[in-house]
């Protein structure tokens, strides 16, 4: 079973909740999630024979998620792969930018699904991991009548898996 992050507050709903980590540090609570795998196909004729074999291509990852974050960025830089002043403890020396780096060195990126609402007693029941995951976009919304910022990522991983833990049923 995989180890459970130290997670920040939030809100959230009843039913499952799901929650980014990079490492064992919690980035979020997920509002939206989209992995994706696609593989082409091409079809090459034989020589004499009216049928074609059909050749799968390499398999292409893609993942979009949107998530709740908290509103000093932290949690947006460590993804963008930002360095944060004085090891990580802050406080922003006002020459620190965060935005999308394309030599961002790829990482590993997790998404723990606990079994209810409230982390901190419940277990996780899945896990969902992106190995070597490299952002390519990076979106924020940031609404004056919520207390929460959204932040969306979309970037392609090399690849995609799903460990459920011993005697969950699904």
């Amino acid at each position: 079973m995989a180890t459970a992050a130290t997670l920040p507050t939030f809100d959230t709903t009843a039913g499952r909740q799901y929650i980014l980590r990079k490492g064992s540090t919690a980035m979020g609570q997920v509002v939206n999630f989209a992995p994706r795998s696609t593989s082409g196909q091409s079809r090459v004729p034989r020589v004499g024979d009216s049928n074609k074999k059909i050749i799968s291509d390499v398999v292409e990852n893609q993942l979009s998620i949107e998530l709740y974050t908290q509103k000093s960025l932290k949690e947006v830089a460590l993804l963008m792969g930002t360095t944060i002043p004085n090891a990580g403890a802050g406080p922003w020396n006002g020459s620190t930018t965060i935005e999308l780096n394309p030599d961002v060195a790829a990482f590993t990126m997790y998404v723990d699904v606990y079994d209810g609402p409230e982390e901190s007693t419940n277990t996780v029941v899945q896990t969902w991991t992106m190995t070597n995951f490299k952002p390519s976009s990076l979106g924020l919304q940031v609404s004056a009548d919520s207390p929460a910022l959204t932040c969306s990522i979309e970037g392609s991983f090399e690849s995609f898996s799903i460990l459920v833990a011993n005697g969950v049923v699904l």
